[in-house]
């Protein structure tokens, strides 16, 4: 740009009754409003037991992980279970069981259009977080992209979402036989259960719209699921 088109920028006119004046002359720090200090808590549980017929051990565990970034977090919970049982002279068996569920908030990614953390690192400090009318007073509306085509960091990190939830079965059981001094059986059966629900959300006010092949997408919203069932035996 020339000297005249760069004086003409709305941030660079230091007159209070000009129109803009408000919106462009602030001291925002965006580090400070995208981060948080982080906690992470982590609970666990045991207990074991039996006898000479039956040996068994539980555990509970709770995991909880606050993310660096705001709306972040992570959450897991599990639960495990083992045991040993002599069901007769010659017979033993073995259980095995365990349970995880997580909840994960990711964000929006790792795009330069909607990661907070670099959008905070580059975004102009002399710029609000929110729209300001003509005399300085602020509105409750988050304000949109910037003139330098810049998306606001506070709209990505208070209305945009990325939510994952997981979900992960495990057991088997396992029969010992002992035919003779030197001849054993056995079997082992197991089940594998695993589910995975994955949505996210990038909101259209505050965000530089994304350019695809034949279109611009201003919101955009999707979800998917996966899972997967498996069954093994191994014999011997």
């Amino acid at each position: 740009m020339t000297d005249a088109d760069i004086q003409k920028q709305p941030y660079m006119n230091d007159d209070p009754s000009v129109a803009g004046y408000y919106a462009y002359h602030n001291e925002t720090n965006w580090q400070n409003l995208v981060m948080q200090k982080a906690y992470t808590k982590n609970i666990y549980l045991k207990v074991t037991g039996g006898d000479n017929i039956a040996k068994y051990a539980i555990s509970l565990g709770f995991l909880n992980n606050d993310g660096l970034t705001k709306n972040t977090d992570l959450s897991k919970y599990n639960m495990r279970f083992n045991g040993d049982l002599n069901l007769s002279r010659h017979m033993t068996a073995t259980t095995n069981l365990s349970f995880t569920f997580s909840e994960q908030n990711l964000g929006t990614g790792k795009c330069r259009k909607t990661n907070p953390l670099f959008l905070a690192l580059v975004k102009a400090p002399f710029l609000r977080t929110n729209d300001v009318s003509a005399t300085g007073v602020e509105s409750p509306s988050l304000a949109d992209k910037d003139t330098l085509n810049i998306s606001n960091p506070v709209a990505i990190t208070t209305a945009g979402q990325g939510l994952n939830k997981a979900y992960r079965f495990l057991g088997s059981m396992g029969f010992n036989y002992e035919i003779s001094k030197h001849l054993d059986f056995n079997t082992t059966i197991g089940i594998i259960y695993n589910k995975v629900r994955e949505s996210f959300f990038v909101p259209r006010k505050g965000v530089v719209p994304d350019t695809l092949f034949n279109a611009i997408a201003y919101s955009r919203l999707g979800s998917q699921v996966t899972s997967l069932f498996s069954l093994f035996n191994d014999t011997a």
